[in-house]
């Protein structure tokens, strides 16, 4: 996935695991039951997994645009907190 410099996305979660990987830029991640206080900031090598179903965030801290690798095992869907 990319996106631009200083993206950030919606607040939302995924039905099915997923595990990522940094490829370019610097990338932030967190739980929401946590708010911004567990948020990981994840350099180019840097990976995470997300459980399905938990509300989490995103964003690119970068000024330039960041690239992921997204890797799942089944398809999934998104939704958006409410």
């Amino acid at each position: 996935m990319k996106v631009p410099g200083n993206w950030r996305a919606p607040v939302h979660a995924h039905t099915a695991d997923y595990r990522a990987v940094v490829i370019k830029g610097l990338w932030a991640h967190w739980q929401m039951d946590g708010d911004e206080a567990t948020k990981v900031e994840l350099p180019p090598g840097s990976y995470w997994t997300q459980k399905a179903n938990e509300m989490h965030d995103d964003a690119c801290l970068s000024e330039m645009e960041c690239v992921i690798l997204l890797i799942n095992d089944t398809p999934y869907e998104t939704y958006f907190q409410k």
